[in-house]
């Protein structure tokens, strides 16, 4: 194919990523974008998404036309729920295209052909684990359902720890309390927030319950104790008694290291790729079918 070329793309709640490769698999350029749902938000997923392939193109320095010529991998949040993936896919224009899930690029990604265990927490959450060929999963339901451990999940326990402390249900902290300054004290505020926020939205608020945790923040304290404790358990009934390399990926998935019993800690296991990686290795073999 004349001026064959790869687009990979790995979209999730917070952002997505896309990456421009040669035929020979040389980089010709990357791009970033908005966050990338079709289950939480098509339209803005779609529109994000677009941009951020008219962007990688722009950073390659080629037309955006030049698509035609090209063979893609979009990995995307929410493209494994009802008819999402078939809407997307309808409205690109590369010679091929696949749309799937991000869980399949990133198992692509990190885990290849071999053996091991997924934790990939970001704003979501999903697990998976493969041993001698048998590949199973646990997550991935979304925060209404699951996602439990993910940065959205965390954010949302969270303001709800913070309701509890203000009705002197729980004890407060100086956590609860400068989330509760955000909102002016008010907890009408609060209320009308988490009515409207998206999962990105309430995942905004992890970076700082990890602070807080570090300065000893008791309220900070309990939630990651339930979180690390489903962890924990969601990998042991994962495993079932198979040790592989384990890795945690994700900004969220990579805060939790420190925090697991070291009989997880000792399996822990940098990727050698990741999503996007995934998807590009997926596009080659689109290409070579």
């Amino acid at each position: 194919m004349k001026d064959l070329h790869f687009l990979a793309l790995d979209g999730g709640g917070t952002g997505c990523r896309a990456m421009l490769c040669a035929a020979d698999g040389r980089e010709l350029g990357r791009a970033m974008g908005g966050g990338a749902n079709l289950t939480s938000d098509f339209k803005a997923a779609h529109d994000n998404i677009h941009k951020a392939i008219g962007d990688v193109y722009q950073a390659a320095g080629l037309p955006q036309s030049a698509m035609s010529a090209g063979v893609a991998v979009l990995g995307v949040a929410g493209a494994d729920i009802g008819n999402a993936a078939a809407r997307l896919q309808a409205g690109l224009g590369f010679a091929k295209s696949l749309v799937v899930s991000d869980r399949d690029t990133t198992i692509a990604g990190v885990l290849g052909q071999g053996d091991g265990t997924l934790a990939q927490i970001g704003t979501g959450s999903f697990f998976v684990h493969r041993h001698a060929g048998v590949t199973r999963h646990a997550g991935g339901w979304g925060l209404v359902l699951g996602d439990e451990c993910s940065g959205a999940w965390l954010g949302r326990e969270l303001l709800r720890a913070t309701l509890r402390a203000y009705d002197g249900v729980d004890a407060g902290s100086p956590l609860a309390e400068t989330v509760m300054k955000d909102f002016d004290g008010d907890t009408s505020q609060l209320v009308l927030f988490a009515r409207d926020a998206s999962a990105a939205d309430f995942a905004s608020y992890a970076p700082r319950l990890f602070s807080a945790n570090d300065t000893g923040d008791e309220l900070a304290s309990v939630i990651l104790r339930h979180a690390v404790s489903d962890l924990e358990r969601t990998l042991t009934a994962l495993e079932a008694a198979s040790f592989p390399p384990l890795y945690l990926c994700g900004g969220v998935g990579e805060r939790y290291a420190e925090l697991l019993d070291d009989t997880f800690r000792a399996r822990i296991t940098k990727p050698e790729g990741d999503g996007l990686d995934g998807a590009l290795s997926m596009a080659m073999a689109l290409h070579a079918n």
